[in-house]
This record gives C-alpha cells, sequence and structure tokens, in this order.
C-alpha cells in the first residue's frame, strides 16, 4: 500500500504510485475537467505518464493521489509550496474527477492544521489557492476554503 499522506472521514492523500497511470490518464483525457485548462483536449498520455513519474519519483513535489474511504480514485491535490512562493505560504491545488465534484473533497483537504507541521513538510502560516480565472464554480467553492482578506475584513 502507498504511503498515507491525509486521512479524513471521507478522504485518502497518499503518494503516487506507477499503477495510478490509467487513472490518472482517465481524469487527463476527460474534456470536462480539461475544458478550462486545455479548452478541453486531452492531455497526450505520454504527458500523463511523465507527470505521474515526476509525482512517484519526487514527492517533495506534494500532489498526492485522492481517493475515496472505499479506494475509488477522485483525482490529486497537492498542498505545498514552490520558489516562487513567500516564505511561510502553501498553495492546495487539485483536479477531480466529474464524479466527485460539489462533494467537499477540496474543502475537506485543506485542513489548517496541517499547516506548520513539519513531520507534513509544510511550515507555512499561510494559504494560498490558485484556481483558473474562468472558473465561477471553483471560485465559488475556494471562497468558501480560503476566503478572501481585504482591508476592514477580518
Amino acid at each position: 500500500m502507498a504511503e498515507v499522506f491525509l486521512e479524513t472521514e471521507r478522504l485518502v492523500l497518499r503518494r503516487f504510485t506507477e499503477s495510478d497511470a490509467d487513472d490518472l490518464v482517465a481524469l487527463d483525457s476527460d474534456p470536462e475537467v480539461l475544458r478550462h485548462l486545455t479548452g478541453g483536449v486531452p492531455i497526450p498520455r505520454a504527458e500523463v505518464l511523465e507527470a505521474l513519474r515526476g509525482f512517484v519519483e519526487r514527492p517533495e513535489l506534494g500532489v498526492r493521489a485522492a481517493e475515496d474511504r472505499d479506494g475509488a480514485f477522485l483525482g490529486w491535490m497537492s498542498l505545498g509550496s514552490s520558489e516562487r512562493d513567500r516564505a511561510g505560504t502553501a498553495q492546495l491545488g487539485y483536479r477531480l474527477t466529474r464524479a466527485a465534484w460539489g462533494l467537499g473533497y477540496a474543502a475537506e483537504a485543506d485542513l489548517p492544521p496541517l499547516l506548520g507541521q513539519p513531520d507534513r513538510g509544510l511550515r507555512a502560516r499561510r494559504r494560498r489557492v490558485r484556481r483558473h480565472p474562468r472558473s465561477a464554480v471553483v471560485r465559488q467553492r475556494l471562497t468558501r476554503v480560503a476566503p478572501s482578506r481585504r482591508r476592514g475584513h477580518p
């Protein structure tokens, strides 16, 4: 069994393995999943497999396979930081199968207690969420996960 990074009541985030290839290719072949990323054009299998190799060989990238408690593949999620981020900031990212849309998995994975836990490799005090600018649905959901902090607002 792959190394588990996070478990909640409904969700398991675990290290990717080579056996995730078909699920990841299916995810990156779904025109609706890719609508805001590629205009719905499937990502070539060779590119998906290259990305999977990176997820498997470089777990420090923070990209984890997401599955439900029954082991059904839901997509991927990442919580980490890059060299471009300000110190103390973590980014949440995800790509989910259509079957997982609207079920609260992204919000469930964004657990503030993970931030600041050295054993999880995250020493962030804040989190930053990136989304595609044309995706109103994602914008709405992420507002609940990481509300804006504007001057005069808590």
